[in-house]
């Protein structure tokens, strides 16, 4: 991974500006596993009671980590989620990432100052390719992360997330990792299998035989 690929990845799921595109996709897939978790799952514990010790999520491909992040501060799912990914830098970036978020919680809104000092301004779109432009001034354009609805959410719920550096397959087709997760989030990762017949054998290995389910929900190739 190159550096303008972590300056794409932080435009699109750490600023105000990507939010549209994080809520087709990140958006749609926490919808669907918090009605999972509210209308399966918490119904076999207890006869519906509400399982005290949360859920264990899995996010493959996690890169920058918005989708773990969004999942795991999630209101009333109380999961505690695994990101992975294969990438070094991507985790490296998603760690700075998110710590900068969880040190921006503590900072209130009236503390103007010190909290525009702790944000950054990129110009992501500087780089691009002039293929199709249709108007050269927009690659001049700033966006600044974190966008404030992460902040806001980390304010709300202290993310129970960590963070895994290795090949998926590698890293989670051992016998020690059978039936370790409650549900298993994936977003555009499908598509990085060599065999995705693979993908779906270690998944299946991955999910927690129960009575109250395990779910995967994916959304994208």
């Amino acid at each position: 991974d190159s550096a303008l690929q972590v300056i794409t990845h932080v435009a699109r799921d750490w600023t105000d500006g990507g939010h549209q595109c994080r809520q087709m996709t990140n958006g749609w897939l926490l919808k669907e596993l918090l009605s999972w978790h509210e209308n399966t799952f918490k119904r076999k514990i207890n006869g519906g009671g509400v399982d005290q010790d949360g859920i264990s999520i899995l996010v493959p491909g996690a890169g920058l980590g918005r989708l773990a992040f969004d999942i795991a501060t999630a209101t009333g799912l109380k999961g505690v989620v695994e990101a992975n990914d294969s990438s070094a830098i991507m985790a490296v970036a998603a760690r700075s990432m998110l710590a900068n978020v969880l040190a921006m919680k503590d900072k209130s809104d009236n503390d103007s100052d010190k909290k525009t000092s702790s944000l950054t301004t990129i110009y992501p779109f500087v780089l691009d390719p002039k293929t199709n432009e249709v108007d050269s001034r927009l690659r001049f354009d700033s966006v600044v992360f974190p966008d404030d609805l992460a902040i806001e959410a980390a304010r709300r719920t202290l993310p129970n997330l960590s963070y895994t550096v290795g090949d998926f397959i590698a890293t989670y087709s051992s016998p020690a990792k059978r039936g370790k997760f409650d549900a298993i989030a994936t977003s555009f990762f499908v598509d990085t299998a060599a065999n995705v017949y693979e993908y779906v054998a270690i998944m299946k290995h991955l999910l927690r035989s129960s009575p109250e389910g395990s779910v995967w929900i994916n959304v994208g190739p």
